[in-house]
């Protein structure tokens, strides 16, 4: 027996109450994890070169943006979301919703059962937008937002 090489990932988008949240995005995009959210420590790292990095990354939030082309659903009336065809490997899935704070979560996804369905429960939410704009009043991409525990990265 061959294990399949795509297989169906699916899941389902609640609130706190587990009542079923309609019309919410669910992006699956590549794992987002980046060298400059590792902790550093003050030894030197390996043959004398520091700093060492230390620890897990932090998965940072990126909104669901056209422009990075990444294959995006939307949940029907009960809340579920489904992909077709989906390379077995690691992604991150984001999930938003209007009245909600965003989710995000890293994934692997496996030939063995259970490893191709989640659940998101979310949490009431406002939208807190800006701009940034370097001195020539130029957007800044990629620019590094950090709200409480939250960060986020500004688009182009």
């Amino acid at each position: 027996m061959v294990s399949p090489a795509y297989v169906r990932l699916q899941g389902r988008v609640l609130d706190q109450q587990g009542n079923p949240i309609a019309n919410a995005r669910v992006e699956r995009g590549p794992n987002r994890y980046a060298a400059d959210d590792w902790l550093e420590d003050t030894k030197l790292g390996l043959w004398g070169i520091g700093p060492r990095l230390v620890g897990s990354p932090k998965l940072g939030y990126r909104a669901i943006c056209r422009q990075h082309n990444h294959p995006t659903v939307e949940t029907d009336v009960q809340g579920q979301f489904h992909f077709d065809a989906v390379p077995l490997g690691e992604m991150v899935l984001t999930v938003e919703a209007n009245g909600y704070a965003p989710q995000w979560r890293h994934a692997k996804v496996g030939p063995e059962p259970g490893s191709h369905s989640t659940e998101f429960h979310m949490k009431p939410g406002k939208a807190v937008r800006g701009r940034i704009m370097d001195s020539h009043g130029d957007p800044v991409p990629s620019a590094s937002v950090v709200l409480n525990m939250r960060h986020v990265y500004s688009d182009i």
